[in-house]
Formats: structure tokens, sequence, C-alpha cells
């Protein structure tokens, strides 16, 4: 086999495999691709952004951890540095007292170009879009909208889609008297009771009770017995029944002779009767 026809073989492999849409191939030409888009973007944004570092005491360093955390969120990071500084901070030129300053420094840049590539936005161009981003949550299949990249929303303006109605499970009270409860009814301003004054009245002239109530009162449910009013005892047409002392007229030989009422009892003879049932009580009960 002639070199020219091996040439020839080995570029129709080539343009095979190009063509057949290989993964092995196409994955690294496409990752050195991003890699070099993002080196590129982190070297515009340091000699963009440079002149604002003057102060710093080790610039170089700063630059190179400002350029490896632009890139590490262009790639897809999230702007956190990493637990140790790249491998030639690891040497032992670094291990006195300028070395840790300047692997302090490379963290300082690092956090820098992390965060000046989240503000130009170049953490969402990692991201591949999804129909969720895209059409919104719970969107209807049959509507169309025209999604604009910059709309965080895919519906026009300030029109939002209701939170609740991409989800089943907020129709759950309507189904099942187990699971949810009713919506709370929603009561005017006007309905609630006012505050007591000082009076206790509220301010409307109403009663105390009718704060929480205002609705009137109403009879029982249940109806009352008939009642005949002759069988009902007279009220307020007999004195009062007086607390009438008894003296007792003895004979000669002690016998009780006969009981003579003596009047009505004073306060005092009224106390010291009580109390003398209570004793004699306590003694029955005790002895």
């Amino acid at each position: 086999m002639t070199p020219s026809r091996l040439k020839h073989r080995l570029a129709a492999a080539l343009l095979v495999g190009l063509f057949s849409g290989c993964a092995q191939l196409y994955d690294p030409i496409d990752e050195a691709k991003i890699h070099f888009r993002s080196c590129l973007q982190s070297q515009i944004s340091w000699q963009k952004q440079r002149q604002q570092f003057q102060n710093v005491l080790y610039r170089h360093h700063f630059g190179r951890g400002y350029r490896a955390g632009y890139l590490s969120v262009c790639q897809g990071g999230n702007g956190c540095p990493p637990t140790l500084p790249p491998r030639e901070y690891w040497t032992s030129h670094y291990q006195d007292a300028v070395g840790r300053a300047q692997s302090v420094e490379w963290f300082n840049g690092f956090a820098e170009g992390a965060l000046a590539a989240q503000m130009d936005g170049r953490d969402r161009f990692s991201e591949i879009v999804t129909s969720h981003a895209a059409t919104g949550r719970g969107c209807r299949p049959e509507t169309v909208y025209h999604f604009d990249p910059d709309q965080s929303s895919p519906y026009p303006g300030d029109v939002q889609r209701p939170y609740d109605e991409s989800f089943p499970h907020s129709q759950w009270g309507d189904e099942s008297r187990t699971f949810g409860l009713p919506p709370a009814p929603e009561s005017p301003p006007d309905s609630f009771p006012s505050p007591l004054n000082e009076h206790g009245t509220d301010e409307r002239g109403g009663r105390p009770e009718e704060l929480f109530n205002d609705e009137p009162l109403r009879p029982l449910d249940l109806p009352l017995p008939p009642i005949d009013k002759h069988d009902l005892p007279e009220t307020g047409t007999e004195p009062p029944i007086p607390n009438i002392d008894f003296h007792v007229d003895t004979r000669p030989d002690g016998r009780p002779k006969e009981l003579t009422p003596t009047g009505f009892l004073s306060p005092e003879q009224e106390s010291g009767e009580q109390l003398g049932s209570r004793i004699n009580a306590l003694f029955r009960k005790f002895f």
C-alpha cells in the first residue's frame, strides 16, 4: 500500500467519524472549546478590573486567583474557593511568611473573580435550558408562549400564573372530607364587634354580652311542660315566721310545768344557738 493511498483511507475514516456523530471525538473538542472561551473571558475581565486593585501587595498572585475564580464560574462552579491552592503553592518556596501571604492573596483574588463572573451572568451560560425554565411551572400544554431568555417568566408583564393551580392537592378539600379544611369565610370589617368603652358597653351602645354574639337570644328548642298557676304557692301574703325562744317554767320538784314564749331572739342569741348546735354535732360525731 502506497503512502498516498494510506493517507486517503485515513482521511476517509476521519470524515466518517466526524459525520457519524461520534461522541468520543466530539466531547473533548467541545470541552476544549469551552475551556478556551472561558479562559479568554477571564483574561478580558482581569484586564478591565486590574486598575481597581492597585493597593494589593502581591497583585500577581491576586490576578492568578482572580482568573481562576472567573474561570471556575464560567465552567459551572458555584463560586466557592477550593480547599487547597494550586499545586505550586505547596512547595518549600511558599513555606514562609511571604509565601503564606501570597497564598492568601490567591484566595482573595479567587473570591473577587468568582463574584465578577456572577455579576456578568456567566454562571447562567453553563446551564442547559429545560422545559421548566422555558414554559414555567404548571403551563398548559395547549398554550404556546414565545419565551424571552431575559424574562424570568413566560407570561407577559407582571401577570403571573397562580401558584396553587399547578398542584392537584389544592382540591383535596372538595374531593375528600378527610383531607384539608374548608376555607375560612371572609367577613367585612364592619361585622367585627366594637371594643368596650369605660362604661362597660361597646361604641354602638350595645350590652357587653352582645360583644361576642350579635345574634338575638332565641328560645330553647325543647318546649317546657305547662304549669298550673293554681298549684303554685302564694308568695308575699303570709308574714315571716319569727324565731321564738321558749322559757321553761319548772315546778318545785324540778319537773317542767309549761312552755311560755318569751319573744324574738337577738342576733347574739342566734349566733350562740348556731354555735351550740355545731358543738353538739361535733361531740356526737366523735363521742
